[in-house]
């Protein structure tokens, strides 16, 4: 009798814990469905629902919880966004409701999934849905609103979105398409393009799928067009590229009515310099800018040196830059200054540099220099290729 009891008992046990097996088993939350085939949030509208179905209900825990999960837009759970909850849900079918973040990046593969707490369980993933939200629905433009551009030929042009109030490119969130001819441009997602071919172009805001059902905003069209560049253009000057103070130069290039001219010394503008020629007796680099209506090209560039002491073997220890004319700059011997290959580097009474080239055209010092209650002193050292080092002191006085 004790042995038949033995086995009954170990009868029930297996049989009571395949059925505990069995519930634990069955415990399942279905794949997410949903009635929409796309969302396109926006500030009028945002209210979408995911539907799922789990069993049995009674092995759900009074104080379960059921997130909705969505994954990047690429359909991959790695990080998931939890995007909606309920803690009131005890009866299946259940239904979680959830808004687009205004702030949303959209794309084409979203998908979603259903996590529960209490048991822990995630369901199968969803179907794939594209996701937007429409931040910006108002007309923009590009180029300035001008339907028409020209580049010259050789070169480029920038076509860029314009910036009225509020306008897309403040929005951290869109996405951008270029179009040339109503072709997609690979590649080109910026808020600007840059342009060296003809052609009919305009941008959008990329919203995907949402594109053929929402209010999508699109540039206006701009006809670009290429037009003959200039030639290149060279520049000259009378007296060659030793000159001295009092002993000007004359710079020069083509003359022609048609052409605005601009000047630049040490890749600086020279206020008022609009000439075809201009006339220097100072140490420096110039070029001249040259352009018509549409296109502008730069000039070759010329170094003048002053050279008032290039029969001197002596470097000099003083200056007085007062601009009167004589001892302005530190002008050294011809065989140290630009063309020698000569390192100079000069540094003040603390030891920092505010002077190092290889390229030294008697014009030091370039900016003012502040006096205090003694005359500054300053440290050079001469370093040329085939000679030895020089060093020494300058000192400047007013």
């Amino acid at each position: 009798m004790r042995e038949i009891t033995k086995l009954f008992c170990r009868i029930w046990c297996f049989f009571m814990m395949l059925i505990l097996s069995n519930a634990a088993i069955s415990q399942t939350i279905s794949k997410p469905a949903f009635a929409f085939n796309l969302a396109c949030a926006s500030a009028s509208f945002n209210t979408y629902d995911v539907n799922f179905s789990f069993s049995p209900a009674s092995a759900f825990a009074s104080g379960n919880i059921f997130y909705l999960q969505l994954s990047d837009a690429l359909g991959n759970f790695t990080a998931p966004t939890e995007v909606a909850s309920s803690s009131t849900i005890t009866t299946s079918p259940g239904l979680l409701t959830f808004l687009v973040p205004a702030n949303f990046i959209g794309g084409e593969g979203y998908k979603f999934r259903i996590r529960s707490t209490s048991p822990a369980l995630l369901s199968l993933e969803s179907n794939v849905v594209p996701i937007y939200y429409i931040t910006f629905t108002n007309n923009f433009y590009i180029n300035n609103k001008q339907p028409t551009a020209k580049y010259c030929s050789g070169s480029s042009i920038t076509l860029s979105i314009d910036n009225p109030t509020a306008p897309p490119t403040t929005f951290t969130n869109l996405v951008f398409k270029w179009y040339k001819n109503n072709v997609v441009i690979a590649g080109a997602a910026a808020t600007s393009l840059s342009i060296n071919s003809p052609g009919t172009y305009y941008v959008e805001i990329n919203y995907g799928s949402c594109t053929t059902i929402s209010s999508i905003t699109r540039s206006q069209d701009v006809v670009v067009t290429s037009v003959a560049g200039l030639q290149p253009i060279s520049i000259s000057s009378s007296l060659g590229t030793d000159i001295g103070l009092g002993n000007p130069t004359t710079l020069s290039t083509v003359q022609n009515s048609t052409y605005a001219y601009q000047w630049f010394k040490n890749g600086t503008l020279i206020i008022g310099a609009t000439n075809f020629d201009y006339v220097t007796d100072l140490a420096g680099e110039y070029y001249v800018s040259v352009s018509n209506t549409n296109c502008s090209v730069q000039s070759n560039k010329i170094i003048l040196v002053n050279v008032l002491n290039s029969k001197a073997t002596v470097i000099p220890n003083v200056i007085s830059p007062n601009n009167d004319g004589i001892n302005d700059t530190w002008v050294i011997p011809v065989q140290y200054i630009s063309g020698s290959n000569t390192e100079i580097v000069i540094t003040d009474a603390v030891g920092k540099e505010v002077l190092k080239t290889k390229n030294y055209i008697n014009d030091w010092p370039t900016t003012s220099i502040e006096y205090q209650s003694v005359n500054p002193v300053y440290y050079y050292v001469i370093t040329p290729t085939t000679s030895e080092t020089k060093k020494g002191t300058i000192t400047v006085i007013k």
